[in-house]
């Protein structure tokens, strides 16, 4: 798995620093979360942490937070998206291994498809009155579910307001296999026999305590307060080494950087540069700076893992998976980057 060349603000790969925001928010790390997610606002990439964010809201929350996906929806600013991050952990670090599982019931949903074209409106009934959402999907049609934007539209004039965030959402997200699993998750919350209510904020004080301690450091050496852990890392991703990542000019980093960087590209003063830059390029750091985020010698190695084995390890049960749900399962972990284990 290879993944496209980007430094962030302070130097990091930024899908690395997705993928370490997926699985920060999994295990409820809330000061990993907010650095991570803070690294890709600083970063100037918005789209991109809205996409990161409801990835990892159908990895891990799911339908049972749909009031969290509401509030995540209506946030306005900076400083609320960080605070949500922190509430993500929160919850997450309260769930019943019953909810945790069901994270994974989108995935079988949408995996195990439906043979059927046309819509069947009394299995649609059936499903909502037995709070089944294997056989909601299932009756939806593969017309319908080949357009999972407008399968969800269908489903929100049934149940009116419940999944109105997944509604927005699915507005926002470009990749079809996403939207799919959004479909799966509407069909599961539409299918909820009671819904949670309001979410309850906790975490603000101690959001912008940690903000404020580390205003100092934005774009220092200093600021890069976490490093990459390669094992929470998709296993088979091939990592930049620091000679091929980090040993570049300035110029390069504004051509090939995210969206903060790329604002400079066509700047050649000598003191912007210096302002930017106030300890140095990377290419000027020691070892152990750079390897915070790049390895010195990456290993190559591809670990294969069966479904089973990766759902028992990711949502605590192994479900059973028919052999031509397979391919599809894989392909949505993938979408969805699904951590390796």
């Amino acid at each position: 798995m290879i993944f496209e060349k980007m430094l962030t603000r302070h130097f990091y790969e930024i899908n690395e620093v997705c993928l370490m925001l997926i699985q920060s928010l999994r295990k409820g790390l809330i000061e990993n979360s907010l650095f991570w997610g803070r690294e890709l606002i600083l970063s100037n990439e918005y789209e991109l942490l809205e996409k990161t964010v409801i990835q990892s809201w159908i990895l891990w929350l799911g339908s049972h937070n749909i009031h969290w996906l509401r509030e995540w929806v209506k946030s306005q600013n900076h400083m609320e998206k960080l605070i949500l991050l922190a509430e993500f952990c929160v919850l997450r670090t309260k769930m019943t291994k019953q909810n945790k599982r069901a994270c994974l019931y989108p995935f079988l949903i949408c995996a195990r498809g439906s043979n059927r074209d046309e819509i069947r409106e009394d299995g649609i009934s059936a499903g909502l009155d037995t709070s089944n959402p294997f056989i909601l999907y299932y009756s939806l049609g593969n017309n319908y579910i080949l357009s999972p934007s407008a399968a969800i539209e269908y489903i929100s004039d049934i149940v009116e307001s419940v999944i109105e965030p997944i509604v927005k959402v699915v507005k926002l997200i470009k990749p079809v296999k996403m939207k799919t699993l959004l479909l799966g998750c509407a069909v599961q919350v539409a299918c909820l026999k009671t819904y949670p209510c309001d979410l309850n904020y906790t975490m603000k004080d101690y959001v912008q305590d940690n903000l404020a301690k580390w205003e100092p450091l934005v774009g220092r050496r200093k600021g890069r307060l976490f490093a990459i852990l390669e094992k929470d890392l998709i296993h088979g991703k091939k990592r930049l080494s620091q000679d091929l990542g980090l040993n570049l000019s300035h110029t390069e980093i504004f051509k090939t950087g995210c969206v903060f960087w790329q604002k400079y590209k066509d700047c050649d003063n000598d003191d912007l540069v210096d302002s930017v830059f106030p300890d140095d390029i990377p290419d000027e750091w020691s070892l152990e700076d750079k390897i915070l985020s790049h390895p010195k010698n990456p290993r190559g190695y591809n670990v294969f893992y069966k479904p089973e084995y990766r759902c028992k390890q990711l949502w605590g049960f192994t479900p059973f998976i028919k052999k031509d749900w397979v391919n599809e399962l894989n392909s949505l972990m993938k979408t969805c980057l699904c951590p390796s284990i």
